[in-house]
């Protein structure tokens, strides 16, 4: 998705700290895994093949919820949980139990 983002190897090679090489090779063995092309590459620039618009929308909705996702138990995280514990003197315990009953 960096590839078609920044535009070129590269750019995403700097972007991560590797070489082009390596983000070359990647590439490479997710089209073969999949056995499509997703980048058309000339000698000037690359561009996504329709097949490769495709799966990098699909990518990028997917990568989306995961951050959707992660937000979501990040907030749970920060929120108190478990059981509190109060004691109080019995009479207390009574009066505010009853109170908090009548709201």
């Amino acid at each position: 998705m960096t590839v078609a983002d920044l535009g070129s190897f590269a750019n995403a090679a700097r972007h991560f700290g590797l070489p082009a090489s390596t983000i070359s090779r990647r590439v490479a063995r997710l089209e073969r895994q999949l056995d499509l092309r997703l980048i058309r590459r000339t000698s000037q620039k690359l561009s996504l093949t329709d097949v490769g618009e495709v799966y990098f929308n699909h990518a990028r909705r997917a990568l989306d919820e995961l951050r959707v996702g992660e937000e979501a138990l990040q907030s749970l995280k920060a929120r108190p949980m478990g059981r509190v514990r109060i004691t109080t003197a019995r009479g207390l315990t009574h009066h505010v139990w009853r109170e908090a009953s009548c709201e």
